[in-house]
């Protein structure tokens, strides 16, 4: 009997951009994914396709390689042509973030807190000598 599969549904699809995109921002191959989270390179590019819809057990494993909270996966909509996503569960869950900026939140949120004190000040420099006084 031909099994046939049924057609990936727009959730799968979203799920799958949002890890590739996630594996990418961490700086990860899907060869180098595939052999961390111990699975064959055609299931991840599958998954990451839509084609396989990935399993809860799989995209608890990505959330733990990548450092970001399952619920990443789900998210994310185009906004005026632009890629965005959300951060749900933190304080700024409403807000949609370009994808530029999602980069540079990341890679900011992963320093030392002297290093993000050191980057806000030099922004609010930038900003016409603001006075950085936030705590982190």
């Amino acid at each position: 009997m031909n099994k046939i599969k049924p057609t990936p549904k727009t959730i799968d699809i979203l799920v799958g951009e949002n890890v590739r995109r996630l594996r990418e921002l961490a700086g990860i191959s899907q060869k180098e994914f595939a052999r961390k989270v111990n699975v064959p390179c055609r299931q991840i590019q599958n998954g990451e396709s839509g084609i396989d819809r990935i399993s809860a057990d799989h995209l608890l494993k990505f959330s733990k390689l990548l450092n970001v909270k399952v619920v990443e996966f789900f998210e994310g909509r185009d906004v005026g042509g632009t890629k965005s996503t959300t951060f749900a569960g933190d304080k700024i869950s409403s807000l949609v973030i370009p994808e530029n900026e999602l980069k540079l939140l990341r890679l900011i949120k992963s320093c030392e807190p002297s290093v993000k004190k050191a980057v806000l000040s030099l922004i609010m420099v930038k900003r016409k000598n603001e006075r950085a006084d936030l705590q982190f």
